[in-house]
């Protein structure tokens, strides 16, 4: 063996044995760590997203006065700066799911029998089926289709959002009130920063020129969101929180109801009026219509077709006809009739399934060049969740998101009567959303709606556990607004 040759392997055997003297350190320092602030982790995970989101729309120099004529143009980061500040809370967010995890592993494995959850020689995991669930579609929407799709394409991007669910499953067993009133005070103070920027910086934060379903106003509302459809829907899940965790102070409850209210208004996401209006009847029937032993009250039931009733001589009065008249000739009436132009994106998403029926475009479907390549250069995505997941991720995307949503919609359906509907409401809202919008398909944290997805995943596994589902006393609501 020459020199050159014993040199080598010295050098090889002295970073190997330094490699795993860190990884010794390491793991001790995670385990210290996750005595200290372990818990806490989970609850920054949401303020971190929303900061995130924050901070990539402020820094992201766009302009909405071009958004008519060159809305692909609208561009993210904000420069170098703005690039190195999204790399920077992306690794703390990354790098603290990832220590909670990993120490709570060797906590787990510690503890032994004695660890939370434990049962016989096997560890019993309530909500794991949801995780592993979540895990598979995640895997076939931007694993496998990045391995197997038309254009693979792989990003390392796709690992983080798993992880930040894990980190929150990690912690499913500690109290969710506190993790509602973080993420409400998150979306509360996004609330707060968008309309402050419309006012300060309209520019970046409002879009002119809108031609929308509310007469007389011109401005669509972007604030710190990446566009009006994901800050719109975020103004909902603010007034489903303040539903859920209930401030204690009323000058609160007023402040995050009125601005929830005001974004979910300005934004203009049709989608999201309808979901509020669809899930405020399933909201008002679990306070005021449910019975103690289940059931229907009759006042409530009177009560609805009283209110049916006065719509239909509402309507007979206002003349129909005329009515849908005036709507067909206004801006609302040309979305309903092409449904904002999403036939031709549908169908485009059909024939970009055909082409790999199996794993589908890939993780880059709707991007640039795809887009380019369709001829849609405003096809942002399939305006569809199921075509979304068919057009990029093919069959499996598909097969893998139903069996996900259809867990989603039993762990909620069972805590809908400890939730008082919430949980149902929430479901409902982001099903809506799937029919117009792609809420299920972003593989970056610091987005909307991954923060909703994110706080629904929490929500679900209330209802994840064997058996009947008590009101949990950290859920209990306080205060005439929660009556």
């Amino acid at each position: 063996m020459t020199d050159a040759e014993l040199l080598s392997l010295g050098l090889g055997a002295a970073a190997a044995l330094l490699a795993a003297g860190l990884v010794i350190v390491g793991l001790g320092v995670l385990l210290q760590l996750d005595r200290v602030v372990g818990r806490r982790v989970a609850l920054a995970v949401v303020p971190l997203m929303a900061l995130g989101m924050a901070a990539s729309s402020l820094l992201s120099g766009r302009d909405l006065r071009l958004a008519r004529y060159n809305l692909q143009g609208l561009s993210g980061g904000g420069g170098e700066g703005g690039i190195n500040l999204l790399r920077l809370l992306t690794l703390v967010l990354v790098g603290a799911c990832a220590a909670t995890l990993i120490a709570r592993a060797f906590a787990w494995r510690r503890a032994g029998p004695q660890a939370p959850g434990w049962t016989g020689d096997r560890p019993h995991a309530p909500g794991r089926v949801l995780l592993l669930a979540f895990l598979l579609y995640f895997g076939c929407a931007a694993w496998l289709n990045a391995w197997f799709g038309s254009v693979p394409t792989w990003s390392h991007h796709s690992l983080y959002v798993p992880l930040a669910f894990a980190a929150v499953f990690a912690w499913r067993e500690q109290p969710i009130r506190p993790l509602l009133v973080a993420a409400k005070w998150s979306l509360l103070a996004v609330m707060l920063l968008s309309l402050l920027a419309a006012v300060l910086q309209p520019k970046l934060a409002l879009q002119p020129d809108y031609r929308g379903w509310i007469p007389g106003l011109r401005l669509r509302l972007w604030g710190v969101g990446s566009n009006p459809n994901s800050i719109g829907p975020l103004g909902l899940v603010l007034l489903l929180l303040e539903l859920m965790a209930p401030s204690r102070q009323r000058g609160i409850r007023l402040l995050a109801f009125g601005l929830g209210a005001a974004v979910l208004l300005l934004a203009q996401s049709k989608t999201a009026w309808a979901a509020a209006l669809l899930i405020a009847p399933l909201l008002l029937w679990h306070r005021l219509g449910r019975a103690p032993q289940g059931g229907t009250r009759i006042g409530f039931v009177l009560g609805g077709i009283a209110a049916a009733l006065l719509a239909l001589l509402v309507l007979a009065w206002l003349d129909p006809g005329r009515v849908w008249d005036r709507l067909a000739a206004g801006q609302a009436g040309a979305d309903l009739a092409t449904l904002s132009g999403r036939w031709r994106i549908w169908q485009a998403a059909l024939q970009v399934w055909h082409d790999n029926p199996v794993f589908g475009y890939g993780p880059a479907a709707w991007g640039p060049a795809h887009r380019a390549a369709l001829g849609l250069p405003y096809a942002f995505s399939a305006h569809n969740q199921f075509l979304q997941s068919l057009s990029s991720a093919g069959a499996l995307g598909l097969l893998s998101l139903l069996v996900y949503q259809g867990l989603l919609l039993g762990c909620c359906w069972r805590a809908a009567a400890a939730t008082r509907g919430l949980s149902l409401a929430w479901w409902l809202m982001v099903m809506l959303r799937c029919l117009t919008e792609a809420p299920f398909s972003s593989v970056t944290l610091f987005n909307g709606d991954m923060l909703t997805q994110l706080l629904l995943f929490r929500i679900a596994l209330l209802g994840a556990r064997p058996g009947p589902v008590p009101a949990p006393r950290h859920l209990a609501m306080q205060g005439a607004w929660a009556r």
